[in-house]
């Protein structure tokens, strides 16, 4: 035994507490599910929480301090409604609870037997029972109300003889006919003779326990007659309940809808009808296309739905007066569909009359629009576009008059503005108009000979103007079709580009001179450099052959001061050799022995100071595929390695690391070295030109500057990181390429694009 699992709110007026505690304690060992036990010691306090709360079932003890017994009942009745309640009493007497019983409550219990069976079942009985006497005052309501608003037909039961036994409804009115006087008469009395014996024959049937409709003509009314048999407790069938319903003006309203919802279904625009609160009653199936809603998606629906602006004049106060005013109103309006886009009708709006005459609501004819106004919206883009361009804008017809010429027919302000010419000389007029002396002709010729192919093309050429100066224009010319593919007209979009060309021959120019210059600067840095330090070799050759020679030991002094400072001003021209190479050889792309361009570098600066002491380490894991540029790297590892043994600590066990590997599609060299460091504010400057650490510091500042130039030529970058005193690291990434370059493949592709 279940209420379905849903919890009840129960109700407990008993004034004793005890009692409330054991009815409590019952209710809560059934298995039905409790959501809340509230109880009142009186009637007072009951009656307010029933006005305060919803109750599914009400425990009432007849004996409370605050009424009589025989009027509990009645007043909680009276407030509670239709909530069952359920007489709880220590009067074990049959008389009270009969009378009780009869009052309306749906149970009574007496206090010394109860238990949680009896009680569980009481609380289930009495819900449904209530709910069951619900439907029932319902249903009879219903039915009356149906039967006595039934304004072209009857309710009526017949016994097997087909005799009433019960009538109503508007068709004995309208006939002014009195029920209480059919009573006992043949039902199809009222019907012509000759239809009596099929009327009798079709409702019999109902009697077999069968459900009849049939249709039957008098004169020229025709009525609807359905029968079903009503059947008794003991399943037998004495009486059948019959309908008959006048339905002649249906039938004439059915024609007629018949004949113009098949117009309204297969016209292309969308039909709707509402009524008067906007909901719809016709839904066509060009609504379906345009809104995307199904028929039954929208019928019964409101309109407002398909609404995007609530005040675009189609509520039904503003379209009432209109139509009122005007009887057809035309509206432009947003309409959402069913997708969610927004789209643009064009609704034509009138009265929907029945056939009284009576207005009934609203019909409305509309058509998708959006794309029209879009083209709409768009051409007067367009127009705004032309009328306000900084560009001259001529439009000439697209086909050449006999005389082999197109005339002229439109041409914007910027056109006046850049000619000179006003609109009545050149309207009729042909483009060639503007072809002076200077005109490349070759240029023109290449014009018609595009036009003749209806091609768009561009052209740059010298035209003139009113007063005979010319003008260079960079000129886009364009063929305009109609919907079925027609030329009508060429489309000449001009730009002066006079100023233009005057800055780029003067830019040509001057790239020309800087090209010149810097070629030349170029080969004197380079001359200069190898020229000075051919003199320093052979400075540094002497000053070798002196130390052969036995001198003070001050002279000794003297020729490191000279070996020294010769070596520097060396080490300065071959960085600046070295930046001069970088900047001005081109990018060669060959296999890169890493290993070869270590032991070249380690050997370039083995005599310099500290290098003996410094311990070398190189390590590749690569598969040796890579291919690059190896002068510039180099260039790259010498700088680095030179750095490196130049700031090494003394002391100490030193070393330079070299580490080669692979991330990705990135190639890593790594140098690492324990020397000097840089210090936290040294790093972000150490790639700067001509910086240098310190104002004792015998470098040129060229060096870390070149090698981030060339790092970048490489299509890489370069990273520093550093502690003072404690180590330094330059990580270069740059992309792993294992293509060669052939500068001959290249340039012969070059040559074919070109």
């Amino acid at each position: 035994m279940s209420l379905g699992g849903t919890p009840i709110h129960v109700l407990i007026i008993e004034d004793n507490h005890a009692d409330v505690i054991l009815l409590s304690e019952c209710i809560s060992e059934t298995r039905v599910v409790i959501a809340s036990i509230d109880d009142a010691p009186g009637l007072a306090p009951a009656i307010k929480l029933l006005h305060e709360k919803q109750y599914d079932i009400i425990f009432l003890d007849l004996s409370l301090p605050d009424a009589n017994y025989e009027d509990s009942l009645v007043h909680i009745r009276a407030v509670a409604g239709n909530t069952p309640v359920v007489v709880v009493s220590g009067m074990s007497d049959e008389h009270i609870a009969l009378k009780t019983i009869a009052q309306g409550a749906q149970d009574y219990i007496f206090k010394d037997k109860l238990e949680k069976v009896q009680l569980a079942k009481s609380i289930f009985y009495s819900i449904e029972r209530s709910k069951t006497q619900q439907q029932l005052v319902e249903s009879a309501r219903r039915f009356r109300y149906i039967s006595e608003h039934f304004p072209n037909g009857k309710v009526c039961f017949l016994d097997r003889e087909l005799k009433y036994v019960f009538g109503t409804g508007g068709e004995f009115k309208n006939r002014d006919i009195d029920t209480a006087n059919l009573i006992g008469k043949k039902f199809a009395a009222m019907y012509s003779p000759q239809n009596i014996p099929r009327i009798e024959s079709k409702l019999m049937r109902a009697f077999e326990g069968r459900d009849v409709l049939f249709e039957v003509k008098f004169g020229k009314e025709v009525f609807l007659i359905s029968g079903v048999p009503a059947y008794e407790d003991s399943g037998n069938v004495e009486n059948i309940l019959v309908v008959s319903q006048n339905i002649t003006r249906l039938k004439q309203a059915e024609e007629q809808i018949h004949f113009q919802t098949t117009v309204l279904e297969n016209i292309t625009d969308s039909v709707i009808i509402t009524d008067l609160d906007k909901n719809v009653t016709f839904w066509n199936k060009a609504a379906v296309t345009i809104y995307g809603y199904e028929e039954l998606e929208m019928i019964g629906q409101n309109i407002s739905r398909l609404i995007v602006d609530q005040a675009d004049g189609t509520d039904p106060a503003n379209l009432i007066r209109m139509l009122n005013e005007n009887g057809m109103v035309n509206l432009t309006v947003r309409r959402r569909t069913k997708s969610g886009n927004i789209i643009w009708v064009e609704i034509k709006l009138t009265y929907n009359y029945n056939v009284e005459g009576k207005i009934i609501g609203i019909i409305g004819v509309s058509k998708d629009i959006t794309d029209q106004r879009a083209e709409e919206h768009l051409l007067k883009l367009f127009q705004s576009v032309i009328l306000n361009s900084h560009d001259a804008v001529v439009i000439t017809e697209a086909m050449p008059s006999p005389d082999g010429t197109r005339k002229i027919v439109f041409v914007n302000e910027a056109f006046y503005d850049l000619t000179g010419f006003g609109p009545m000389e050149v309207i009729g007029n042909t483009f060639f108009m503007l072809i002076g002396p200077s005109t490349d002709k070759s240029e023109i010729q290449r014009i018609e000979h595009n036009l003749e192919r209806w091609q768009s093309f561009a052209s740059e050429i010298s035209l003139y103007r009113k007063d005979n100066s010319s003008f260079w224009v960079d000129m886009m010319i364009m063929p305009v079709c109609d919907e079925d593919h027609n030329y009508t007209h060429w489309v000449y979009l001009q730009r002066d580009i006079t100023a233009d060309r005057e800055s780029a021959e003067k830019l040509l120019e001057k790239n020309a001179e800087l090209t010149k210059t810097n070629l030349e600067l170029d080969k004197f840095v380079y001359s200069a450099s190898h020229d000075l330090r051919a003199p320093l070799t052979s400075v540094l050759g002497l000053v070798g052959l002196m130390r052969r020679q036995k001198f003070a030991p001050e002279a000794s002094v003297y020729l490191d001061m000279i070996q020294e400072s010769v070596q520097r001003l060396d080490r300065l021209i071959q960085n600046i050799i070295n930046y001069s190479r970088n900047s001005r050889l081109n990018m060669q792309t060959t296999p890169v022995d890493f290993k070869e361009i270590f032991e070249t570098a380690v050997s370039m600066h083995k005599f310099m100071d500290l290098a003996g002491v410094i311990r070398f380490e190189y390590e590749n894991t690569t598969d040796g595929k890579f291919v690059s540029d190896p002068d510039r790297w180099q260039i790259i590892l010498n700088n680095l390695i030179s750095n490196g043994i130049k700031f090494a600590r003394k002391n100490i066990s030193s070393f330079i690391s070299i580490k080669i590997y692979r991330e990705e599609d990135m190639l890593v060299v790594k140098y690492t070295d324990n020397g000097i460091g840089i210090t936290n504010d040294q790093v972000k400057s150490v790639f700067q030109m001509f910086y240098r650490a310190t104002s004792t510091s015998e470098g040129s500042g060229l060096g870390l500057y070149i090698v981030q130039q060339t790092v970048e030529l490489l299509e890489g970058t370069i990273d520093v990181d550093s502690e003072s005193m404690e180590y330094t690291t330059f990580t270069i990434r740059v992309p792993y390429s294992t293509q060669i370059f052939n500068p001959l493949k290249n340039a012969a592709e070059s040559n074919i694009t070109t």
